[in-house]
């Protein structure tokens, strides 16, 4: 998956650097992962929204959702990977 392996990438080099430690590697990569996940589920929306020239409609679904999707919990998946599909 594209967001784990940027992910360990970026916590590796911040483990490199000292910033932060070994035994918090789990944490940020949880944390990481999230927001680029996020990030490309935003990315994409608005992707597909600018050939169907509708913008607006999709900046307001993204600020509607992503409050909903933080709150709201759901039904979860027994893989990482099926909750990202289902996700999106």
């Amino acid at each position: 998956m594209l967001s784990n392996y940027i992910t360990n990438i970026i916590v590796e080099k911040f483990i490199a650097l000292e910033i932060i430690s070994r035994d918090d590697k789990e944490i940020y990569c949880y944390s990481y992962q999230y927001i680029i996940e996020l990030l490309l589920f935003c990315f994409s929306l608005i992707l597909i929204s600018i050939p169907l020239n509708n913008i607006p409609s999709a900046i307001i679904f993204i600020f509607t959702v992503i409050p909903l999707r933080t709150f709201a919990g759901g039904i979860h998946a027994p893989t990482k990977q099926l909750c990202s599909v289902l996700s999106y």
